[in-house]
């Protein structure tokens, strides 16, 4: 979530194998016809024992990181996302959709960190800088002394608008947080706000972007009907 969603949150609520042994001793022994024929039999076995075994290692998906929430009276494992996949507005180009990837990083650090991962476990430093990679850091810190963390499914986020102008970008995102609850130690969970929109300021450093800073646009009621 971006980081002025912070106070909606809040207060709303990673051989080959080797021919068979004695194959080769095999071939002069002319006695026994039978023996010659078994010997393709042989070699040719470890051959499509081989292949199926690759075929599905490599359409096997990648494992996903789980992790388990602190400061919660009953264990609840998440799993974290590197990237959000963010559905694009109509007829973006290869720029404004690098843009789109980029925000969609940022939003999947900073959904660890509402979740209670550590800020340099998050991945945090490599989508965000100041000011909002301080505000996250200090988020982060407050969260461990108060012994805050939130709780909800995986957001689901639209973009609406993109505008890249040179080394900066902003971007207009609705953000699905129904069923995410914030608290902390000694404290009722409070619900946060069902949608809200995301304004950030991405910028260009070295190639890549980083988001800069966010804010939150106030027709948030307009995202609803993109959650339908």
């Amino acid at each position: 979530m971006a980081m002025a969603a912070v106070t909606v949150l809040t207060l709303a609520a990673c051989g080959s194998g080797d021919e068979p042994a004695g194959l080769d001793a095999t071939e002069p022994s002319t006695a026994e016809p039978t023996a010659p024929a078994a010997e393709p039999e042989t070699t040719d076995s470890p051959e499509p024992t081989a292949d199926p075994t690759e075929d599905p290692t490599s359409d096997d998906p990648t494992p996903v990181a789980t992790f388990t929430q602190p400061h919660l009276p009953q264990e609840n494992i998440v799993e974290l996302r590197e990237v959000i996949p963010i559905t694009p507005p109509d007829e973006v180009s290869d720029e404004e959709m690098e843009v789109i990837e980029a925000y969609g990083r940022f939003e999947a650090s900073w959904e660890q960190i509402l979740w209670g991962v550590p800020p340099e476990d998050s991945g945090i430093e490599d989508a965000a800088i100041d000011p909002n990679l301080s505000r996250i850091r200090d988020y982060a810190e407050e969260s461990v002394e108060t012994e805050r963390v939130s709780t909800g499914p995986p957001s689901s986020i639209v973009a609406l608008s993109v505008d890249v102008n040179g080394d900066e970008a902003t971007l207009e995102a609705c953000i699905d947080t129904r069923g995410w609850f914030t608290g902390t130690a000694g404290s009722m969970p409070n619900e946060s706000e069902p949608y809200y929109l995301s304004v950030p300021t991405l910028r260009l450093i070295d190639g890549v972007w980083y988001t800069a800073d966010t804010d939150i646009g106030p027709d948030k009621d307009t995202c609803e009907e993109y959650f339908e």
